[in-house]
């Protein structure tokens, strides 16, 4: 009975981590005109995609924070008592993004709405990580010699192939790659499939990846990775999303 209980744990703590590492938040501060916070403000974030919403309070400090929710576009509507209702829409959430929302409200009816239309990615303000994505388009237009993703990771910025000579041994797949994030060795990056570790533990390598098809996209992140993100690994981070699943959508 007890490692049936273990059991359970360990695996009910994988299902948490990999929630965590394979989504992204979006947070942020309601006030007024006058930079005054508004606290329990009523916050709705919408799936674009699937409709799906979720509804919190902003705290005594105007506060709120949607965690480990899924990379989509997203609406964002706030009302509050004795102002005009907000509404933001066409924010892009990526994998592994932390980016804030900050609504400002005008005092007014609730019956009337400030819209607000979001033109470009969101910028990650929320941590001192350097991330870049490479999307759907990218992984499926650029030409991939032998039709390995991993091929694209030096196109973000702070990475380059790294010296053989980190990897020692013969215990790796034809897959595993010596790519240097943020001027870490080739073997201290954390490798993430779709939320779940991708690590080869005899040598820190990465295990195959699926064929670019497959790949909604991917994101590399330096040393500098938040709570949700960093390990045990002093490299950087690749992020990997397949496509057609409940965290790529």
């Amino acid at each position: 009975m007890q490692a049936c209980f273990l059991t359970l744990l360990l695996l009910a703590a994988c299902a948490l981590h990999a929630q965590i590492t394979g989504t992204g938040n979006i947070s942020g501060t309601v006030t007024d005109a006058t930079g005054a916070v508004i606290p329990n403000a009523t916050v709705t974030l919408i799936d674009q995609a699937t409709g799906t919403t979720r509804t919190i309070q902003t705290d005594s400090a105007g506060a709120f924070l949607f965690p480990n929710i899924e990379i989509s576009k997203y609406n964002l509507k706030v009302t509050a008592a004795t102002f005009e209702g907000y509404e933001q829409t066409g924010i892009v959430l990526e994998i592994g993004s932390n980016i804030a929302v900050n609504p400002v409200m005008k005092v007014g009816a609730q019956s009337q709405t400030t819209e607000v239309h979001a033109d470009a990615l969101a910028l990650q303000t929320e941590d001192t990580s350097f991330k870049q994505t490479i999307d759907q388009a990218d992984v499926q237009e650029m030409p991939l010699n032998g039709r390995q993703m991993s091929a694209l990771i030096t196109l973000s910025g702070g990475s380059s192939a790294a010296p053989g000579g980190d990897f020692t041994g013969s215990k790796y797949s034809y897959q595993t790659i010596a790519v240097s994030v943020a001027g870490g060795m080739g073997n201290t990056t954390e490798w993430k499939l779709d939320g779940g570790d991708d690590n080869e533990y005899m040598g820190n390598g990465n295990l195959p990846f699926p064929f670019p098809d497959a790949v909604a996209q991917f994101s590399v992140e330096s040393t500098a990775l938040g709570a949700q993100s960093g390990s045990t690994h002093s490299g950087g981070l690749v992020n990997v999303c397949l496509l057609y699943t409940s965290r790529c959508v």
